[in-house]
């Protein structure tokens, strides 16, 4: 099995899909901002266009399962192999700043890989040189994500429980379909990885982006526990929808308007009507006065003696 080849493969197609939907959004978007710059606040908001606000996600991918041993079963040993298969997850985004969150993801893999190196381990053996497994696990993903930008690099381990382990001599439709399990009790599998990914935004708004990601990881533990050595590597190019699910900001207040007051002086005529020219005020006095012509005279009670 030519294990540089496969990675290839893998790769390739990967690195083109990122990078193409690096360029779209860019030329999509590229208008929409321009006419965002001539808002400030409007330009500030689309300055942070990955998300960085609580972000619920789904999507799925491809594995590029790297397989190594040696591994001995049925009296043959096997070394390299490589499969591929599907991968579906669930995430969710939790904030902490604009450039760092927290992601944890509810994963399906299928680890399958087969070999086609296999060698009789003991003279006289049968040789058995195709060996391929079906591994399947559901687990949990721990993320830790720093964006940049729109690119963001992510790392964080996994733990995932084995739900199905069969194999077979033959290729991986065979394991598939085979009830054989691998030998051993082997019921968790843990890898920790790392990798990279794109926020590419959907809407002028930035609350819905589609995310493409290319993610290695390395395991930490061996599928086989019967003192034999089967370590599964895992490449996987995967495509996310994600959507913010953040309460909505209550909106900005209005501006204060300048308070602005204008003060007219008119002058009142006489008879009330308003003029524009300055009148002095008029004031008009009537005083009544009484004068006696003959000077009075007081007489005593009953007497009409002039008094002296």
């Amino acid at each position: 099995m030519n294990t540089t080849r496969n990675f290839r493969l893998i790769l390739g197609p990967a690195l083109w899909l990122f990078i193409s939907l690096f360029l779209s959004s860019e030329k999509v978007f590229a208008q929409s901002e321009a006419e965002r710059e001539h808002d400030s606040d409007a330009a500030e908001d689309a300055s942070v266009s990955w998300p960085h606000k609580l972000t619920l996600g789904a999507g799925g991918g491809v594995n590029g399962n790297f397989a190594n041993g040696p591994y001995n079963l049925d009296q043959n040993s096997y070394d390299h192999g490589f499969g591929l298969g599907p991968e579906a997850h669930v995430l969710l985004e939790i904030p902490f700043g604009n450039h760092f969150m927290l992601v944890p993801r509810i994963s399906y893999n299928v680890l399958s890989a087969a070999f086609t190196d296999g060698v009789a381990a003991a003279a006289g053996a049968p040789l058995l040189s195709d060996f391929a497994y079906d591994l399947h696990n559901l687990g949990v993903e721990v993320i830790a994500k720093f964006a940049i930008n729109r690119f963001h690099f992510m790392a964080g381990p996994s733990v995932s429980a084995i739900i199905k382990k069969t194999y077979s001599h033959g290729d991986q439709s065979a394991a598939d379909a085979a009830a054989t399990e691998i030998p051993g009790n082997r019921t968790a599998f843990a890898s920790l990885g790392g990798g990279i990914g794109y926020d590419a935004p959907l809407n002028s708004k930035n609350s819905m982006w589609l995310t493409p990601e290319i993610f290695y990881s390395y395991p930490l533990t061996n599928i086989a526990d019967d003192g034999n050595s089967l370590h599964t590597s895992t490449l996987r190019g995967s495509l996310s929808l994600k959507f913010d699910i953040s309460p909505e900001e209550p909106p900005p207040p209005p501006p204060a308007r300048p308070l602005s007051v204008n003060i007219t002086a008119r002058g009142v005529m006489p008879n009330g009507q308003a003029t524009d020219k300055p009148v002095l005020p008029e004031k008009e006095t009537t005083t009544r006065t009484s004068e006696p012509v003959l000077p009075y005279i007081f007489f005593e009670e009953n007497s009409s003696a002039i008094p002296a």
